[in-house]
């Protein structure tokens, strides 16, 4: 198992893995991370094909700011996959680099 500290590419290998077995996506084509305030942003996208605590992936924490959504969301938009993270940490290269490892994009908020 990664550690994430001392291995943070190991670390998004691992849930950029597990990312795609919740999902049974091999590959999400744009990321978005979504502060607090930027939920409703979020759920403008439609209804997710999937959503679960992002702690379900290795590396990331739980929320420790009020608002906070804490979860990941999967998103078919016809045809791209966006991967939404509804919380963040400072910095949340977690977050990024998951779903860079899958090919996608970041648009951080």
């Amino acid at each position: 198992m990664s550690d994430l500290y001392t291995d943070p590419i190991g670390t998004a290998e691992l849930a950029a893995a597990k990312l795609g077995e919740l999902t049974g996506k091999a590959q999400h084509h744009v990321a978005l991370v979504m502060g607090s305030g930027w939920i409703d942003a979020a759920d403008s996208l439609g209804t997710p094909t999937h959503e679960f605590d992002a702690t379900a992936l290795p590396g990331f924490l739980p929320p420790t700011v009020v608002g906070h959504g804490g979860k990941i969301r999967s998103y078919d938009l016809q045809g791209p996959h966006a991967f939404v993270r509804t919380t963040t940490e400072h910095p949340d290269f977690t977050a990024v680099r998951t779903p860079c490892t899958t090919g996608s994009m970041p648009l951080p908020s």
